[in-house]
C-alpha cells in the first residue's frame, strides 16, 4: 500500500482485477458483503504482504481452491451445491456451529441451496437481515434525515398499515360506542332501579309519617270528641238532675202542702170531732154556769143552740166547707 498506483499495491493480468486495499477496507466495513467473504478479505489483508489482496482472494476460486477444498476432508470432492444440499440435511444448532469453525465451513454453510426454503435459508435470511439493519442503524446515527428508509415497500407496509389501523380504528370506535352503550343502559338501568327503590322508600316512610300524624289526630279527635261528649253527657246528666230535682221538689213542695192542708184538716177534723162530742155530751158544770147566768132550759139542751154557741166561727168559713158542716 506503500509504493503502489493510486495508493496501493495493484497486479494485472488476463484472470485477475486490480482492486486497492483501501476499497476492500471499506467493502469490509461497509458490511455489503455476506460475513464469510468479509471474513475472507480481513484473513487475506492480514496474512498478504505486497500481494494484491483481491488476485489472492479471487485466485483461490481456481486450481488453489480445489486444492484446499481436497485436503479439507471428507466433503471436499463436493461442490457449492451440494455442499448446501448436505448444510440442508444437518440440524441447524449443528450447522450454526460449523460456521465458526474455520473459513471454508463458513463457505459451504452459507451457500444457497437450490431451494430456498427451510429452517437453514430462513436464519440465513435473518441473520443477513440483522446485519442490513445494523449498517442502517450505522447510517442514520446522529441524524434525523429517514430518506433512506422511503422505498416502495414502505409505502406499501405504511399504507397496510395506515388502513389496518384505520380499520382497527373503526373497529375499536364502534365497540368503544357499543360499550357507552350498553354501559349507559346498565347505568340508566341501575340510575331507574335506584331511583324506584328510593322512590319506595319514600313512599314507605312518607305513609309511615302519614300513618303515624293520623294516629296522633285521630286520637286528639278522639280525646276531643270524647270529652265534647263527656261534657254534653254531663250537662244532660246536670240537667236532668236540675229537672229532676225542680220536679222532686215540687212534688215535694206538693206533698208539703198537701201535709200542712192534710194537718189542718186533721186539726180541724179534731175540733169539730171535739165540740160534737161537747155538743152531744155538755159537762154539768157549762150546764150549771148557763143555768146561773139565765139561759133556758131549751137553750141548754137544744143541739142547734149548743152548736151555735160553741162554733160561732163556722158561720164565717166558706161555703166550700159546708159539707164537714153537713157531716
Amino acid at each position: 500500500e506503500g509504493g503502489g498506483h493510486s495508493g496501493g499495491a495493484l497486479l494485472s493480468g488476463d484472470a485477475e482485477v486490480p482492486v486497492p486495499r483501501r476499497l476492500l477496507r471499506e467493502v469490509i466495513a461497509d458490511g455489503c458483503c455476506p460475513l464469510h467473504l468479509r471474513l475472507q478479505l480481513s484473513r487475506s489483508l492480514a496474512t498478504t504482504g505486497g500481494k494484491d489482496v483481491a488476485a489472492h482472494v479471487l485466485g483461490k476460486e481456481g486450481p488453489q481452491a480445489e486444492m484446499e477444498t481436497q485436503g479439507s476432508g471428507p466433503l471436499a470432492g463436493l461442490d457449492c451445491r451440494c455442499l448446501s444440499a448436505v448444510a440442508a440435511y444437518l440440524p441447524l444448532a449443528e450447522v450454526l456451529s460449523v460456521r465458526a469453525c474455520s473459513r471454508e465451513p463458513l463457505q459451504w454453510a452459507m451457500q444457497h441451496g437450490a431451494e430456498d426454503h427451510g429452517a437453514c435459508d430462513w436464519v440465513h435470511d435473518r441473520i443477513r437481515t440483522r446485519l442490513w439493519m445494523i449498517r442502517i442503524a450505522d447510517l442514520t446515527q446522529g441524524t434525523k434525515d429517514e430518506s433512506v428508509f422511503e422505498t416502495q415497500m414502505k409505502s406499501l407496509a405504511d399504507e397496510a398499515l395506515r388502513s389496518r389501523m384505520e380499520s382497527e380504528m373503526q373497529e375499536a370506535l364502534a365497540h368503544m360506542e357499543d360499550q357507552i352503550r350498553a354501559f349507559q343502559a346498565e347505568v340508566d338501568r341501575r340510575l331507574e332501579e335506584q331511583e324506584q327503590h328510593v322512590r319506595r322508600l319514600v313512599e314507605e316512610r312518607v305513609q309511615q309519617e302519614l300513618d303515624a300524624i293520623l294516629a296522633s289526630e285521630v286520637i286528639k279527635v278522639q280525646s276531643m270528641v270524647e270529652e265534647r261528649v263527656r261534657e254534653r253527657v254531663s250537662a244532660i246528666f246536670r240537667r236532668e238532675v236540675r229537672e229532676t230535682v225542680r220536679e222532686l221538689q215540687a212534688k215535694l213542695d206538693a206533698l208539703v202542702e198537701e201535709n200542712e192542708l192534710l194537718r189542718d184538716s186533721f186539726a180541724e177534723a179534731n175540733l169539730r170531732a171535739k165540740s160534737l162530742f161537747w155538743v152531744l155530751n155538755p159537762p154539768i158544770w157549762q150546764t150549771s154556769l148557763a143555768a146561773s147566768v139565765g139561759f133556758c132550759p131549751n137553750v141548754l139542751f137544744s143541739l142547734k143552740r149548743r152548736a151555735a154557741l160553741a162554733f160561732p166561727w163556722m158561720h164565717l168559713r166558706p161555703r166550700g166547707s159546708s159539707a164537714f158542716s153537713r157531716t
